[in-house]
């Protein structure tokens, strides 16, 4: 075996001048069989076959030939080079798969968590909009159930017919109050179906046909059971028909166990507050949030100019949740939008919000840019590691940086150097703190207002934390002064110019509070802010002896500030001034004494100013009242004798001079006016014949002294006297019987006071007290005869059914019908029917 290895094996070397082995098979010395098998283990690309091939000459004896050789080695080199250039393939492919999936999951991980967020941070801010909106409506049916409980409500009528103005100041002076805690309500009336009539708080009793608001009651009032919560109505106002706003109205039947109500409390909410309860919690350029009733009318929105308030159609929401809250994708003119809503399970309204979609995408772009980035260094990471394999990639190694290069994220410049990277952030960071302080500067007065604002209501915090929120929000604060709130309503302002908008009044608010503060700091420190929508406050500061300065110096700052508002707007507004209080966490105190010497505004006039401590002695003095001299004065207008009524018109005033002070005055002179008025409707006679400028009160304010007041109601007196001298032969033209000729003409139809009223064009008091001296016995019991009469006629010569029957005699409703007949006949309609036809067979 020996000897056929010394003749057989050949060393092969390697060549100089070639880039593979040597292709000269040399005779070599002989050598022991594993040194030779190791030596060409070192030069062969294919160790394997070239160990075979070997041990094949060894064995057999034949001589390894140079061609035999070299069938070997370029097969092996091939082989090698193609395993390479396919591994490297395979790598790369599986490299880019693998990187693709990894940046596709992350992307698709990172835009569902952005949606997610996007939709759950949404249904937070609309559960707690749900919770503040049902706080408010928790409020107002507390506020109804008093009122409904209370038994003077449904004897308002009786009081003001027995001229009782004590206990009608009482209960008004309660509920006053009450509006004023609840500031969200704007006005409060009791409507009284029976006698037609509605009593507005602070306003006084109308009848209904000339309450402004005789629409919206007609409305609810029609609507049958009251139960339904927030619907919305656009209503006018008594001041001219350009001032309209959009309330809320609620309404309970007085009283709540079932029976027949006796009367409706009705309480309206302007619907700018829900729309401020919207913009507390939500506050984002491109979303637009819709608050609707349970009948899907828009009651309030964050815009006032909303883009898509048509979506909120039932049509458009049909496709969200079946339960309380939901959200779609949805087009709407082109646009792609994201639609969310809340549904409250207690009252049905909702909160719907409407996103344009691209501001969403906006947010998934980032993640997009993020996982592409993500991907290319996956990629980067693979070909490093494919260069430890193969040293044949680097012709394309070029060609895939430069492809890096244009498709990856781009590093700015500054980046590739780390100082300068980290000197960018910093001052981009600075600049971001700089930005945001200006923003606290410039939103610095609007913080300031609200926490002042909280402070007025009396949302005071702990002492330690007054004083540092004082601090921060730059308020000038003495420790040892006084301090005394002032209060300037706008209403009037807004009622005389009903023309401006609501942009233009909030306008003249800020107006009026920056030039308020250039005042105060001429002269005194003081704080201007503004309440309510119709309200500025202010809070001045007084000496440390704040009660001797209050006396003299506030009632000439306040005629100062009625003069410069009058000098910049043309109006001389009323002013309520509180009581001055010591410690600044009392001001809530002098807020409240301001606001309640304010009630009296109607009484003292338009421009006065109202100290809380005339009105306290004014509301404790005793007020001695001619009635006496009042019951013959409106005895003398009853009988249309004009010479009389002149002569005790003079006597009547003569006491009046007797009453000492302007004030006691003033409250005989409107007292006057309402006894004048309510006898007026009294009588039937239209009272728009007898106002000159549109409203009485309006025409006596405008009076300046005693003696026109005088002669302002002395031709009052005329005027009204002339009127009745054309009504006293009214009962010879035939009123009951065509009244009477009517009613059985029509008894399927409306009965209504208002409509028999007008038919015969009087007031619906008037025509009662007419048709009662005529006939001896009620409108309402006529009607009620006539139709249990052909009620019984119907039944007994008809197979008409009873629901038909009920709507012959003006009955739409079987229930109702079954009732009115079971009430006076004893029996049901069918059980009458049949008493009758059996009473008929048997005599037959």
């Amino acid at each position: 075996m020996g000897g056929n290895l010394q003749r057989a094996v050949w060393r092969l070397r390697p060549d100089p001048s070639s880039s593979v082995l040597g292709r000269i098979a040399v005779p070599i010395q002989p050598c022991r069989t594993g040194t030779a098998i190791r030596t060409i283990f070192a030069h062969a690309a294919g160790p394997q076959l070239l160990y075979n091939h070997v041990k094949y000459a060894l064995w057999t004896g034949e001589k390894l030939s140079m061609n035999r050789m070299w069938r070997i080695f370029p097969m092996t080199r091939r082989t090698t080079r193609r395993t390479q250039i396919k591994f490297l393939g395979y790598f790369i492919i599986t490299n880019l798969l693998v990187a693709g999936i990894i940046g596709s999951l992350l992307y698709w991980r990172s835009s569902q968590a952005i949606w997610q967020e996007t939709i759950s941070s949404e249904q937070s801010a609309f559960t707690e909009m749900n919770r503040s909106t049902e706080l408010l409506m928790n409020q107002v049916e507390l506020f109804m159930s008093q009122i409904a409980t209370n038994p003077d409500i449904t004897k308002m009528v009786k009081y003001n017919e027995d001229d009782d103005y004590e206990k009608m100041m009482a209960i008004n002076n309660d509920l006053s109050w009450k509006k004023v805690l609840l500031s969200f309500i704007y006005n409060i009336s009791l409507y009284y179906p029976d006698e037609e009539m509605v009593y507005e708080v602070n306003s006084g009793f109308y009848k209904l046909e000339d309450y402004p608001y005789s629409n919206l009651l007609a409305s609810v009032v029609k609507q049958g059971g009251l139960r339904e919560r927030l619907p919305v109505s656009r209503i006018g106002s008594m001041f001219g028909p350009d001032r309209n706003l959009n309330v809320v109205s609620i309404v309970e039947p007085i009283p709540m166990d079932g029976s027949a109500p006796q009367a409706y409390a009705v309480i309206n909410i302007e619907a700018s507050y829900f729309r401020d309860i919207i913009n507390s919690y939500i506050n984002k350029d491109r979303m637009e949030i819709y608050f609707t009733n349970n009948q899907d009318e828009v009651i309030a929105s964050n815009r006032v100019d909303g883009n898509y308030a048509e979506i909120i159609e039932k049509t458009a929401l049909s496709a969200l949740n079946s339960g309380s809250s939901g959200y779609k994708i949805s087009k709407f003119k082109g646009d792609k939008l994201l639609v969310s809503e809340v549904t409250s399970e207690i009252y049905g309204w909702r909160f719907v919000s409407v996103i344009p979609y691209d501001t969403i995408v906006g947010k998934v772009q980032f993640i997009k840019s993020y996982s592409i980035a993500v991907i290319l260094l996956a990629i980067a990471l693979g070909l490093v590691l494919s260069l430890r394999f193969s040293n044949q990639i680097s012709a394309p190694l070029g060609a895939i940086t430069e492809l890096l290069n244009r498709t990856g994220n781009r590093q700015n410049d500054n980046a590739k150097d780390v100082f300068k990277y980290i000197t960018g952030n910093i001052q981009r960071l600075v600049e971001r703190n700089t930005q945001f302080e200006q923003h606290m500067s410039e939103h610095l007065p609007v913080l300031r207002n609200n926490f002042l604002m909280h402070i007025l209501m009396g949302h005071v915090p702990e002492q330690e934390e007054l004083e540092a929120r004082l601090g921060y929000y730059d308020v000038q604060y003495n420790a040892d002064a006084w301090h005394n709130v002032c209060i300037i309503p706008l209403a009037n302002f807004r009622r005389q110019s009903g023309q401006h908008s609501e942009q233009e009044m909030n306008m003249l608010a800020v107006y009026l509070i920056e030039m308020l503060n250039e005042f105060l700091d001429n002269g005194r420190r003081g704080l201007v802010l503004s309440t309510k929508p119709d309200e500025i406050v202010i809070i001045v500061e007084l000496s440390e002896d704040g009660a001797t300065e209050g006396r003299n110096a506030i009632p000439e700052l306040a005629l100062n500030i009625q003069n410069v508002v009058n000098e910049r707007i043309g109006y001389m507004p009323a002013i309520g001034i509180g009581e001055p209080t010591r410690q600044f966490t009392r001001l809530s105190e002098s807020y409240e004494q301001a606001e309640r010497a304010l009630q009296y505004q109607m009484l003292l006039g338009d421009r006065s100013i109202l100290f809380y401590t005339d009105i306290k002695s004014m509301q404790d003095a005793h007020f001695n009242y001619p009635f006496k001299l009042e019951r013959r004065l409106l005895e003398a207008l009853a009988t249309g004798e004009e010479a009389v009524v002149v002569k005790h018109n003079g006597e009547i005033f003569t006491a009046f001079m007797s009453g000492g002070e302007y004030g006691e005055v003033f409250y005989y002179y409107m007292h006057l006016l309402n006894s004048t008025v309510k006898f007026v409707f009294e009588m039937g006679v239209n009272l728009e014949h007898m106002t000159i400028g549109g409203n009485l009160y309006r025409e006596i304010l405008e009076c300046s002294s005693n003696t026109e007041v005088r002669i302002w109601f002395e031709e009052l007196f005329v005027r009204i006297s002339r009127k009745i001298n054309e009504r006293t032969s009214m009962k010879s033209y035939g009123f009951v019987q065509s009244l009477e000729q009517y009613i059985q003409d029509n008894i399927d139809k409306d009965l209504s006071l208002a409509v028999l009223a007008a038919q015969v064009h009087l007031s619906p008091a008037y025509m009662r007290k007419l048709f009662k001296e005529g006939t001896g016995r009620s409108i309402k019991s006529y009607i009620n005869e006539i139709r249990f009469e052909q009620a019984k006629q119907l039944l007994v010569s008809t197979s008409l059914t009873v629901a038909e029957v009920g709507e012959r005699i003006g009955y739409g409703k079987v229930h109702a019908f079954i009732y009115f007949f079971k009430e006076n006949a004893g029996m049901a309609p069918g059980e009458y029917r049949l008493k009758i036809r059996r009473e008929e067979e048997a005599e037959s």
